[in-house]
C-alpha cells in the first residue's frame, strides 16, 4: 500500500513539473526577445530630409547680431577688500585691465546695496566713454 502511494505521488510530481518546466523555458526564451524588440527603434527618417520635417529652412534662419567682444566692455562687481575701507569694495575690469575706483567718498557709512548701485552706475559711465 505504501509503495502504491509513493508510486502515485512520484507520477504526480513528474506530470506536474513538466508544464512548469515548459513555462520557465518559455519565459527564459521570450523575455530577451521581448526586451530586444522594445529597445529597437528605427529613426532613419530623422535624417531623410522629408517635406514634413520640423527643421527650419537654413535660408530662413537669421543669425543674431554679433555681440561686442567682452574685452571691450568694462565690468564692475562688488568684491570687498579686507582693508576696512568700504569705498574701494568694487573691482572694475576690462580684459586684463583692472581698477578699484573710490566710490561714494562723501558718505561715512556705505552699505553693500549702495556700493552695488554705485558700481552699476560707474560701469555704465566707463562703457559710455569707450
Amino acid at each position: 500500500m505504501k509503495q502504491a502511494l509513493f508510486r502515485k505521488l512520484s507520477e504526480l510530481r513528474t506530470k506536474s513539473t513538466a508544464p512548469v518546466a515548459l513555462l520557465v523555458l518559455l519565459v527564459v526564451v521570450a523575455m530577451p526577445i521581448a526586451l530586444v524588440g522594445c529597445t529597437y527603434s528605427d529613426d532613419s527618417d530623422q535624417f531623410s530630409g522629408s517635406a514634413d520635417s520640423t527643421q527650419p529652412d537654413p535660408e530662413e534662419v537669421v543669425p543674431d547680431p554679433p555681440a561686442p567682444p567682452v574685452e571691450d566692455l568694462w565690468s564692475c562687481d562688488y568684491i570687498p577688500t579686507i582693508n576696512n575701507n568700504w569705498h574701494d569694495d568694487v573691482l572694475c575690469s576690462r580684459g586684463p585691465e583692472q581698477l578699484r575706483p573710490i566710490l561714494l567718498p562723501n558718505q561715512s557709512f556705505v552699505t553693500e546695496a549702495a556700493m552695488r548701485a554705485a558700481a552699476a552706475d560707474y560701469e555704465s559711465k566707463l562703457n559710455a566713454n569707450g
